[in-house]
C-alpha cells in the first residue's frame, strides 16, 4: 500500500515524487498490475526527475505497452462511429477508456485490461447487433450463477487482445438504484473522438463510479482512487451533489468510503472537513477491503457478502440479491 501510494502521488506531484523517491528502489515499483495501471501517469509526470537510465527505459518501455493497447481500443471505438450514427445510438466509455484522452493525455494512458462500454438498456439488444459484425461474445467455460447479469464480454474479431465489456448498468441493478437514462442527459462529447455518439460521464457520475467501481473489485489501494484524485484535481467536481447523487442511488457509503481514502492517500488534495464521514463502519470497510482474493475464490465470495451488507445502503437489497444467487444456484 505504500507504494501505490507514492506512485499514485507523484503521478499528481512533481514535488512529492522529489520528496520521498529515495525511500523507494524505482525498479521494483511496477511489476504487478495493478502498478503498471499508473506507470504512464507516473511517467509522463515525473520522466525528467528520473535519475537512473535503467528505471527510465524500463518506465518508456510499460508506458509504449500502454499506448499501444490504448491505440488499439481508440481504433476498436471508432469502428463503431457508423453504425451509432446510423442507427443514431449514444455509447458512454467508462473507467480508463473514458479517462484515456480525457483525463489522462493519450501518449500516457492509464492501462487497462479492456474497453468498458455503457448503452441504455432498450439499446442492449440493438447495440449486441452492431458490436457483432467486429467482435465475438466470450463464453467463459464455467458458468456462474449472475454471470452477465448486467453486461456482456466480446473479443475482437480482429485482434483477440482488445476485449470489450458492454454494460445496461453502472453495476449490478439489484443493489443500487441508479437513473441511467440521467447518466446519457449529463454526459459529455468525449474530445478524443470526432463524433457526439461517444460520450463519457459528467464528473460528479465519474466519481460515484469510482467508489463503485472500488465497492465491485473488493480490494485498495486501487486506481480509481487515483482516477478520483485526479477528476478533484483537475474538474472540481461539486462534492455536494454527488453525494446527493449517491444518497439517491443507495451508495452513499461507497461515496464516503472513497472520500475519505481520498483525503488519507492524497495530501494535496483538498476536502472540506465537513464532506469526511470518519466511523466505525469506515474502519471496518477498510478491514474488508485491504486484502485482494484470488476471483471466484470461498475468501472472496465472503468478501462479496460482507461488502453488500455493509458497503451498500441497503441490506434489504442486498439479502434480495443473495436470495436470487441461491436460487439461480440452485437452478443451475
Amino acid at each position: 500500500m505504500k507504494s501505490f501510494n507514492f506512485v499514485a502521488n507523484s503521478c499528481l506531484s512533481r514535488t512529492f515524487f522529489l520528496e520521498h523517491k529515495a525511500e523507494y528502489d524505482l525498479d521494483l515499483l511496477f511489476l504487478n498490475d495493478e502498478m503498471r495501471r499508473l506507470a504512464g501517469v507516473f511517467f509522463a509526470n515525473c520522466r525528467d526527475l528520473i535519475e537512473s537510465p535503467k528505471t527510465l527505459e524500463r518506465l518508456k518501455h510499460i508506458n509504449a505497452q500502454l499506448v499501444a493497447m490504448h491505440l488499439k481500443h481508440k481504433s476498436f471505438i471508432n469502428t463503431l462511429v457508423s453504425d451509432l450514427e446510423e442507427n443514431q445510438m449514444t455509447i458512454i466509455l467508462l473507467k480508463s477508456s473514458a479517462f484515456n484522452g480525457s483525463l489522462y493525455h493519450s501518449s500516457s494512458p492509464r492501462g487497462n485490461s479492456d474497453i468498458d462500454i455503457l448503452v441504455l438498456d432498450k439499446d442492449f439488444h440493438k447495440f449486441g447487433n452492431i458490436i457483432a459484425k467486429y467482435a465475438r461474445p466470450f463464453a467463459p467455460k464455467i458458468a456462474r450463477p449472475l454471470d452477465n447479469s448486467y453486461e456482456s464480454t466480446w473479443i475482437s474479431d480482429n485482434d483477440a487482445s482488445v476485449i470489450i465489456d458492454v454494460h445496461f448498468a453502472l453495476i449490478n441493478p439489484a443493489l443500487f438504484k441508479i437513473d441511467h437514462a440521467g447518466l446519457f442527459l449529463q454526459s459529455a462529447k468525449h474530445p478524443a473522438f470526432h463524433s457526439d455518439r461517444i460520450r463519457i460521464l459528467c464528473s460528479e457520475h465519474n466519481m460515484l463510479h469510482s467508489a463503485l467501481h472500488i465497492f465491485s473489485d473488493g480490494y485498495i489501494p486501487h486506481h480509481s482512487s487515483l482516477d478520483a484524485a485526479m477528476l478533484v484535481k483537475n474538474l472540481q467536481p461539486n462534492i455536494e451533489a454527488a453525494r446527493y447523487n449517491s444518497m439517491k442511488w443507495g451508495c452513499r457509503t461507497a461515496f464516503d468510503f472513497l472520500l475519505l481514502e481520498l483525503n488519507s492517500t492524497f495530501p494535496q488534495i483538498t476536502l472540506e472537513s465537513a464532506s469526511l464521514v470518519k466511523n466505525s463502519k469506515m474502519l471496518l470497510l477498510r478491514k474488508i477491503l485491504k486484502h485482494r482474493y484470488r476471483k471466484h475464490s470461498l475468501k472472496r465470495r465472503i468478501q462479496q457478502l460482507l461488502l453488500q451488507y455493509f458497503m451498500s445502503d441497503s441490506p434489504l437489497r442486498a439479502l434480495k440479491l443473495q436470495l436470487q444467487y441461491v436460487k439461480a444456484r440452485v437452478l443451475n
